[in-house]
């Protein structure tokens, strides 16, 4: 075995060196691939400092010499221009096109283009690794396609700390600078001042890699590796990347930690260095599994290419393989999308059953049934639209259908009724018809009343492909505007899933492009253009049809909407007979609506004909669908939860929708909720478990309420006036709401605060502060509130008031289930981010990294971010927490109607009140409105202050409040005075 001196002669700084065997090497099963990361060396990166071992060649080929490996490295320029947006030659990009290109030529050369491949990634070198593969996955053209094998033959990777995370660009730029710290002499971070700008700016080159590679990641096997200690800069001890960001929590991935820092958790000298076993089992286990998974990959990669060519030939010369154009044996339907489809006839059209729930999955209960009605496209067969292919190729082989399958979805709604409706949809070709939106939508609505006249009621789900998703719109809204002629559809209607539906016409391939493709192709007896026409850019028809879509789905019975769009390019050969193109159809524009308490938009890495194909229960995609028709169908079905009261006042509720029969009155709400910013407005709103229309506001009343039940409970949220914060503004909006809504029991003010950290309490950003009642106070104190006396000292004078008995109670039952169980909250947390895609980047855990707290009396640096302008060894040093699940704390909250920003002046008043928050609203209700204080923490009431992490704190406050109310019987607040009542007698 050659010494590392050796091979230091032998190892080629720039591109791929084969380090073992060390020539030749033949009966191969696996390729491992070595990617350094910043200011790296295809040997240093990985040779230890002691002993200067080369464990790629040294110590790796040892354990995996039954799997019969092959081990390259690859060398690049990776000086820091290349990880920023600063200029430079060759971006990370180039870096990802050449590694594919050098790898691809490597491997083909030696006869081995379909071997497995195993990266193994260091660092940066992982980002990388990422855009090679995204690269790859890309690449559909006719000259380049051999690029693609590095995607389709890669099985596994192993991250050895890999920044994956960013909550935002900034945060990235953060990473960055750390890691050049890390890996970059001091000298040259010191002197070079356009790299430290290059750092600072946000870097959207890096998230853009993160987002596309989620799109891949369940395709391989991933390996996440974090670094167990700090790295030493300087005298200054810091995890260059911390565990948040190099293991993320992500279902099926492994995830580990090596106790190293950054620079040597990827240099072994023996086998017995830390991490090294952890390491090379997870290759040789790769290595194992590898051949058979990839051999598969090809063969169904094989096919798809032998497919697509057959298509060309099919559409240009159809005469010349009469075995596969449509005068072929229609007893078994081919899927659309690989030949051209095949025309409905008379028996295709119309409404048909294709499951239909058995007796014995309903309990004996006849009503509890949801119909499930699924529409095509464009130019689709109203059956094979929803097939795919159970063997690549060999259609002869038959297709499964998802929709009646039984292991497809009857399996996850066997109560269901699934139909599916057919219309003549081709516009092009043999037999064109000229259909538009509303003549397709007149048609279902009448089938439609036929098969539900004995269950109008009954819920209704509603799948659309393309032009069919247009179609229900249509739909939706005759039967809103007719609901006399069209009996219970409109108000039935629970769900309805969007595929690849041009909302918003020409997104992707425009329809002019599609029609001018049509045009080139066909005679103008062939051409019937009325669809495509419907959704061009020119015609007003698509914009009126969802302004009017919008206009009714306002407030109650408002269906859920889920838009799933493509994230693949399609071969428009496939739609349009002898066309080249391969391009988006509907892209994520065009394909989504704009997000929304009842409108939700998913990403599928499909093309636009294969986004409704599944053929495995067990497909990612599909599970995903299932989840969401699973959720929609048991809202639609399950009965309202009431309160006791509402019970006891006969009440009635509709038991197929979860709605409420009747509308709600101003009596009907027992808790008030106030808040300060929009911010923790939207946090409020969004753990409401429904959202109730608004009521008629009172002549005296100018504020906006959010309605809604949490729980049991019917929940009133307030938010004071946009700017206008404070003691005396948060007390007015209390009045108005107890005035408007006279029989709230009591209140809660959630929203965000200043935390003030001690060696007793070790607060932190994101965790929750509770008032507590204490000997000398009711949980809240005024701490600008007194007067001057002698010797200039400052005399605080009266107290506040204690929350009621009932909310004391349950937050003490609420401790105690903490201490004996993970916290409810974080789960609230996880809901909103499913609930609310968009709130996902700003109202989740903004990362340790970013949680710096300063000495009191080290005030901040100007017009700089914390993590580069303030001096980073006037932190407070604390220990790092397992992970990052907020802790609760309970103490005394300090309220004053200007804000603290100091740090100095915090610490003074923290020693002598004991206070563990500071806040600007709270001393403003507590005599008047009888309530608890939740506040999340969002800085350290210093100078430092920003608001990065006000939207998450606010979340978790919400959180917290939502919990609090979980363990609240209705019973006891029904029997409770009123907030009014409690404020007089006192």
């Amino acid at each position: 075995m050659a010494t590392t001196d050796e091979l230091e002669d032998t190892i080629n700084r720039y591109g791929l060196t084969q380090v073992y065997p060390p020539a030749g090497g033949s009966d191969l099963d696996v390729d491992v691939v070595f990617v350094h990361g910043l200011n790296g060396h295809p040997l240093q990166t990985w040779t230890s400092e002691k002993r200067k071992v080369f464990w790629p060649a040294q110590l790796l080929p040892l354990i995996i010499e039954q799997q019969r490996a092959r081990i390259l490295v690859y060398g690049y320029d990776a000086d820091v221009t290349s990880f920023t947006d600063g200029v430079s030659k060759d971006k990370i990009h180039n870096h990802a096109e050449h590694l594919v290109a050098a790898l691809h030529a490597n491997r083909r050369i030696r006869q081995a283009s379909e071997r497995p491949i195993i990266f193994i990634a260091h660092s940066l070198g992982g980002l990388i690794v990422k855009r090679a593969l995204i690269y790859s996955s890309d690449i559909n053209g006719y000259h380049t396609d051999h690029l693609r094998s590095i995607f389709v033959s890669t099985y596994g990777i192993l991250f050895l700390g890999t920044p994956h995370k960013g909550s935002d660009m900034a945060e990235w730029g953060s990473r960055l600078e750390w890691i050049c710290r890390a890996t970059l002499p001091k000298r040259v971070f010191d002197t070079e001042p356009q790299l430290v700008h290059a750092l600072k700016k946000n870097n959207e080159t890096l998230q853009n890699i993160d987002r596309q590679f989620v799109q891949l990641i369940t395709r391989f096997h991933i390996y996440y590796f974090h670094e167990g200690k700090p790295t030493d800069l300087k005298g200054t001890l810091r995890f260059i990347v911390d565990e948040e960001s190099a293991s993320p929590n992500i279902h099926d991935v492994e995830r580990a930690s090596i106790q190293q820092d950054h620079i040597h958790m990827c240099k072994f000298d023996t086998e017995s260095s830390p991490g090294f076993d952890l390491i090379t089992e997870g290759i040789q286990r790769y290595a194992d599994q590898a051949p058979s998974t990839i051999a598969l990959r090809w063969d169904a990669e094989k096919a798809a290419k032998r497919n697509k060519r057959v298509a060309e030939l099919t559409e240009i010369f159809p005469q010349a393989l009469p075995n596969l154009t449509e005068e072929t044996d229609k007893s078994k339907p081919v899927p659309p999308g690989l030949w051209v489809p095949r025309s409905s006839i008379n028996d295709d059209v119309g409404l048909k059953i294709v499951y239909e729930a058995a007796p014995d999955t309903l309990d004996g209960d006849p009503a509890a049934i949801v119909d499930i009605v699924a529409i095509h496209g464009i130019g689709a067969h109203p059956d094979d639209a929803w097939c795919k292919e159970i063997d690549a190729g060999h259609p002869e082989k038959g297709c499964i259908n998802w929709l009646k399958d039984k292991h497809m979805l009857p399996s996850v709604v066997p109560n269901a009724r699934i139909m599916r409706y057919g219309y003549r949809s081709r516009s092009y070709g043999n037999e064109p018809i000229n259909q538009v939106t509303s003549m397709v939508a007149q048609r279902l609505l009448t089938s439609l009343k036929r098969a539900r006249r004995a269950c109008a009621d009954r819920p209704l789900i509603f799948i659309a492909h393309c032009f069919g998703g247009l179609v229900i719109f249509q739909a939706i809204i005759d039967a809103k505007l007719s609901s006399a002629k069209w009996p219970g559809i409109f108000k039935s209607a629970i769900g309805i899933l969007f595929f690849g539906t041009p909302f918003r016409a020409g997104g992707g391939l425009t329809q002019n492009e599609l029609i001018r493709a049509a045009q080139s192709q066909y005679e103008e007896s062939q051409d019937q253009r009325a669809i495509l026409e419907s959704m061009a850019p020119s015609k007003e028809d698509l914009a009126k049809l969802m302004t009017s879509f919008f206009e009714i789905r306002q407030g109650k019975n408002s269906s859920r909407v889920v838009c799933f769009f493509e994230q693949k390019s399609s071969y428009i050969g496939a739609i349009i007979r002898g066309s080249r193109i391969e391009k988006f159809v509907v892209d994520e524009d065009s394909g989504c609506l704009e997000q929304s308490e009842w409108v939700e938009n998913y990403p599928l890495f499909r093309d636009h004909i294969n986004i409704i194909k599944f053929g495995k229960p067990e497909e990612e995609d599909f599970l995903t669908i299932c989840d969401v028709i699973e959720e929609i169908a048991q809202q639609g079905l399950e009965p309202v939860k009431v309160s006791p009261r509402a019970s006891a006042s006969g009440k009635v509720l509709l038991k197929s929708h979860g709605k409420i029969d009747r509308a709600m009155k101003h009596q009907d709400y027992t808790v008030g909720w106030i808040c300060a910013l929009p911010t923790e407005l939207a946090a409020a709103v969004a753990m409401l478990d429904e959202r109730h229309d608004s009521l008629p506001q009172q002549p005296h009343d100018d504020i906006n309420y959010s309605l809604g039940r949490i729980g049991n409970h019917n929940v009133v949220i307030a938010c004071l006036p946009l700017g206008v914060s404070g003691i005396t503004s948060a007390a007015r909006v209390a009045d108005q709401l107890q005035s408007t809504f006279s029989l709230i029991r009591f209140g809660l003010m959630v929203g965000i605060g200043g935390g003030a950290p001690s060696g007793r309490h070790d607060i932190r950003l994101g965790d929750v502060v509770v008032s507590k009642p204490s000997q000398m106070s009711g949980g809240v104190i005024q701490y600008d509130f007194g007067k001057m006396i002698q010797q200039g000292r400052f005399l605080r004078t009266g107290s506040l008031n204690r929350p009621p008995d009932v909310l004391l109670n349950a937050v003490a039952t609420l401790q105690a289930r903490h201490l004996m169980s993970e916290p409810e909250l974080t789960m609230y947390l996880e809901e909103i981010a499913v609930k609310y895609p968009k709130m996902q980047r700003t109202y989740t855990y903004q990362g340790a990294l970013d949680d710096l707290l300063f000495r009191a009396e080290y005030t901040h640096v100007m017009d700089a971010e914390c993590v580069f302008g303030c001096d980073l060894q006037q932190q407070i040093p604390r220990p790092k927490r397992s992970d990052h699940t907020p802790v609760v704390h309970y103490g005394l909250i300090a309220s004053a109607d200007q804000l603290m920003r100091d740090g100095v002046a915090r610490e003074a008043l923290r020693e002598e009140l004991d206070v563990l928050c500071f806040e600007m609203e709270a001393a403003g209700l507590m005599d008047n409105f009888p309530c608890l204080v939740i506040r999340g923490i969002c800085d350290y009431a210093d100078s430092h202050k920003n608001k990065r992490w006000q939207p998450y704190a606010a979340a978790v406050a919400a959180a917290y409040a939502k919990e609090l109310l979980s363990v609240m019987p209705a019973s006891q607040i029904v029997s409770m005075r009123t907030t009014r009542e409690a404020s007089v007698r006192g």
